[in-house]
C-alpha cells in the first residue's frame, strides 16, 4: 500500500503529534508498505530528503499568530507533482492548516480517501486565536466540523476527545485508536552512574528528589501550577526540571525569579525526543497539571520507562494513570501535595509504582497495536 502522511511539523522538538507520525510511519513501513512524508520546511526552500522519503515544502513562520505554526503557498510545487506521480492508495493527514489543503488537492485529484487524526482539542488553546474564550470555542467547533466534513473518517487518540466531537454533532465515522509507543526504544535502562553524571551536568542537587516536566511549554500546560504548588509547600529536598521550550517559557522564568526559586527549578531547553529516555530514568516522578491533553504521550514515555506520574485530573488520562497503581491523578492543592509526600516517603509503595509503570505501557500502548489498527482503517476506505 502506498500511504502519504501529511502534517505541519516532523522535526525533533519535543511533540507527541510528531512522536505518534514517527511511530506510525515506522511501524507501517515495517510491514512492508511503501510511505511518504509530506511536511513544512523550516525556511522558504523546498526539497526532498530521499533517505527517510520526506517531501518539505518550502514555508513562512507565522508564530506570532499560532506558536510553531508555519504556513506554504507551495500549492503547485513540482514536489506536489512528485507525489502526483507517485500515487498514493491513501492519505492520511495529521495537521489541519496548510499539508491538509495540500493533502485535499492531491486526494481529490487522484481520487482517494483522506484519513484525519485530530491530535489538538483547538477549545482549550483560545487563548492563541481569540480574545474572547466564547468566541474562541465557538470558532474552534466551526474549524473542526469543517475539516471532518473535508475528511473520509476521522481517527481520535481518546474517549475524551470523541466526546467533545459529539458535543459539536460529529458522531459518524469516528475512530478512537490510542496512539502507541516502540517498546524497544525503552529497553535501555542507564546506569546510576550516567544519571549521577547527568544531574551533575545540570548542576543538580544529587540528593534532591527530581520532578519532571516535558514537553512544550505553553500556557495550556499550566505548569505555573505546579511552580504555585511547589512554592507553597515549602519542600527543602525538591528539585523540578522542565524539559523543552515554548512562549511561555519567559512568562515561567520571571515567575520562578519573582518566587526567588531558581535553585528549585531548571530549565534544560529542547531536548531531541531520542534522548529524552534518560532524562526520564533521571527523574522519581513525572509531574503535569495540564488538563489540554488529547492523549498525553510524554506520560505514556515516562511510564515506559518505569517513572511514576503525579497529575492532575483528565478524563483522558483514565487509561493511562491508574490511582495508587503507577502514580496517582490529583484534584486540588491537598491532593497533590498529599500524593507528592506519599510516593516520594514510601519507598515500598514507589518500589512498586516504578514496576507497574512499565506494565501497564507494554499492555495497553504498543507502536504495533496502534498501526494494526491505523491499517484496518485505511483497508475499510480504498476503494
Amino acid at each position: 500500500m502506498k500511504i502519504l502522511l501529511a502534517t505541519d511539523a516532523y522535526s525533533v522538538i519535543v511533540n507527541g503529534v510528531i512522536t505518534s507520525i514517527k511511530n506510525l510511519r515506522r511501524e507501517l513501513i515495517s510491514m512492508g508498505h511503501d510511505v511518504k512524508i509530506l511536511t513544512l520546511s523550516s525556511n522558504r526552500h523546498s526539497y526532498i530528503d530521499y533517505d527517510s522519503n520526506v517531501v518539505y515544502l518550502g514555508s513562512y513562520d507565522i508564530s506570532k499568530i499560532y506558536p510553531d505554526a508555519r504556513f506554504s503557498l507551495s500549492y503547485t510545487n513540482p514536489l506536489i507533482d512528485s507525489i502526483l506521480t507517485w500515487k498514493p492508495d491513501i492519505i492520511h493527514t495529521q495537521s489541519e492548516f496548510t499539508t491538509f489543503s495540500i493533502a485535499r488537492k492531491i486526494a481529490n485529484k487522484l481520487d482517494i480517501p483522506i484519513i484525519h487524526t485530530y491530535h489538538t482539542l483547538y477549545e482549550e488553546y483560545t487563548h492563541y486565536f481569540s480574545p474572547s474564550e466564547r468566541i474562541g470555542k465557538y470558532l474552534a467547533k466551526k474549524f473542526t466540523k469543517r475539516i471532518y466534513h473535508k475528511s473520509t473518517c476521522m481517527v481520535v487518540p481518546t474517549l475524551k476527545t470523541y466526546k467533545v466531537l459529539k458535543k459539536y454533532g460529529i458522531d459518524e465515522n469516528i475512530y478512537i485508536v490510542p496512539t502507541g509507543l516502540s517498546m524497544d526504544k525503552f529497553s535501555i535502562k542507564y546506569p546510576k552512574e550516567e544519571l549521577e553524571l547527568l544531574k551533575e551536568e545540570l548542576n543538580l542537587p544529587l540528593k534532591s528528589k527530581i520532578l519532571i516536566s516535558v514537553g512544550r511549554i505553553g500556557k495550556e500546560k499550566n505548569i505555573e501550577e505546579l511552580i504555585n504548588y511547589l512554592t507553597k509547600m515549602k519542600f527543602k529536598n525538591i528539585h523540578l526540571l522542565i524539559v523543552g521550550d515554548g512562549p511561555y517559557k519567559n512568562t515561567l522564568a520571571n515567575l520562578i525569579k519573582d518566587y526567588n526559586l531558581n535553585n528549585k527549578i531548571t530549565f534544560t531547553g529542547l531536548i531531541p525526543n531520542d534522548e529524552l529516555n534518560i532524562y526520564y530514568q533521571m527523574a522519581d516522578l513525572f509531574v503535569s497539571a495540564s488538563t489540554s491533553e488529547t492523549q498525553g504521550l510524554t506520560y505514556i514515555e515516562s511510564l515506559a520507562n518505569g517513572t511514576p506520574i503525579l497529575c492532575r485530573d483528565d478524563e483522558c488520562l483514565e487509561q493511562t494513570v491508574i490511582n495508587n497503581y503507577n502514580g496517582f491523578r490529583y484534584n486540588s492543592f491537598d491532593e497533590f501535595s498529599e500524593k507528592l509526600k506519599l510516593i516520594l516517603n514510601n519507598n515500598g509503595l514507589y518500589k512498586n509504582f516504578v514496576e507497574n509503570a512499565v506494565i501497564s505501557v507494554n499492555e495497553n500502548f504498543s507502536s504495533t497495536t496502534f498501526a494494526n489498527k491505523i491499517l484496518e482503517i485505511y483497508e475499510k476506505y480504498i476503494k
